[in-house]
């Protein structure tokens, strides 16, 4: 039924443990989590499916999406968005600021 994310998730996950673990079942347990925003288990989920089925094109886009929600660069003042080579060198930044630190 539309809208019964968490319904959705008990169901896939009892087909998990019962069926082989087919790329489908992974991308859309994926994909209800990231409904739910629960970001962090959507891109677990989605990468066990595209390991699976890398030809899932559309789970590598909800597992782009779900990384973006997880990781916020700070910046100051109003910015639409970052290139890549700008997020890129932030990131790098701040990892080996924390392996820096002591």
């Amino acid at each position: 039924r539309l809208g019964h994310f968490a319904e959705a998730i008990a169901d896939y996950s009892i087909c998990l443990q019962t069926m082989e673990a087919k790329a489908s079942l992974w991308a859309w347990r994926g994909l209800a989590h990231y409904c739910l925003q629960d970001y962090q288990a959507a891109a677990r989920d989605l990468t066990q499916a595209i390991q699976r089925d890398p030809r899932l094109g559309w789970a590598y886009e909800y597992r782009a999406k779900a990384c973006d929600e997880l990781i916020a660069l700070p910046v100051r003042g109003r910015i639409a968005s970052l290139n890549v080579a700008a997020a890129a060198a932030a990131l790098m930044y701040g990892i080996l600021q924390e392996k820096s630190s002591p």
